[in-house]
């Protein structure tokens, strides 16, 4: 009781439009984890591959073109829709 729910897991319940859009940004991820895995890599070796910066973070840009690469259609909009939601501790 003594945490503000903002700093909580539930924060991201909570600053989503509906729950459509989380399980949208859910659906996608599944469906990357499926083409991923479709492709013979492991989690660690995809992000490996889409960090082009090698920064140990994934930038929009480098969502959208794992995307691309792994043939999932996505607007730019989704791809920041589920960066925004994944990031739930808002550190970027």
């Amino acid at each position: 009781m003594a945490r503000k729910w903002e700093e909580t897991p539930l924060a991201k319940f909570f600053s989503v439009a509906d729950e459509f859009t989380m399980l949208k940004q859910r659906a996608h991820a599944a469906r990357m984890r499926m083409s991923i895995a479709g492709r013979g890599l492991m989690s660690y070796d995809a992000f490996r591959m889409f960090d082009y910066s090698r920064t140990g973070l994934l930038a929009p840009a480098n969502v959208f073109g794992a995307s691309e690469w792994l043939e999932l259609p996505v607007s730019a909009l989704d791809v920041i829709d589920m960066i925004r939601i994944a990031d739930s501790d808002r550190d970027g």
